[in-house]
């Protein structure tokens, strides 16, 4: 067996009930929605906003477990195709599939400070857009902050503020919007490709905090 056919294999008992909608990462991070409804033709078929399909583009479909655990199916687009309206059809080729192991629980850390968002990618706000949010808990692997702006699973946003005495950047995705009180929302937010600087400096803040009533969470929802 070739290793497409494997891959497509692999993939096609992976993937949930035929049809379903789900969120892909794009190469430079950010989110777009695919809804996949066939396989056939040694491709996965799904429908996509025809403004974002471009052939040969680059997918990671993230099919999660309820211990966060799963497997991310990397595939490129083969074929656009326009479907009218603002949908496209995409034929996917299934490139690899990787194993995702669960998450551990880690301890985080109760926070109450001002912080800089600057937007990477996003489905609702330009590139380099800023705002300021309130840090609202922090761990070694993430953070989560309040704010009225509309950010989305998948956008990449950039956050400095102050940890201590040292000062704090990071590029992170969001995993996590939730609704918050006063029309604002929760923002969890896991760290992309965290640095040892990074990690060291977070595992110091989050030890000289006092003890709050809930500071385990897994590593990937601050």
């Amino acid at each position: 067996m070739e290793n497409g056919d494997r891959n497509l294999q692999m993939a096609r008992a992976i993937l949930p009930e035929l049809p379903f909608d789900i969120d892909a990462y794009k190469s430079d991070g950010a989110a777009s929605t695919l809804r996949i409804y066939a396989e056939e033709d040694g491709h996965v078929h799904a429908m996509m906003p025809w403004a974002e399909a471009r052939e040969d583009m680059a997918l990671v479909i993230p099919i999660r477990t309820q211990d966060r655990g799963g497997y991310d199916i990397a595939c490129h687009v083969a074929g656009v195709y326009f479907e009218g309206g603002t949908l496209g059809r995409v034929d996917l080729a299934i490139t690899a599939v990787s194993r995702r192991k669960p998450y551990r629980a880690v301890v985080r850390a109760h926070a109450s400070q001002l912080a800089l968002v600057t937007v990477v990618a996003s489905r609702h706000h330009r590139a380099h857009e800023e705002f300021d949010v309130r840090l609202v808990d922090v761990s070694v692997t993430g953070f989560a902050f309040l704010t009225e702006r509309k950010l989305a699973g998948g956008d990449i946003v950039g956050l400095s503020t102050q940890l201590g005495d040292a000062n704090f950047y990071a590029e992170a995705r969001v995993v996590n919007p939730a609704p918050a009180p006063y029309g604002r929302r929760r923002i969890g937010c896991e760290i992309l490709q965290p640095h040892p600087e990074q990690t060291l400096l977070l595992e110091r803040y989050v030890q000289a905090q006092p003890a709050t009533p809930d500071r385990r969470t897994t590593d990937r929802a601050a």
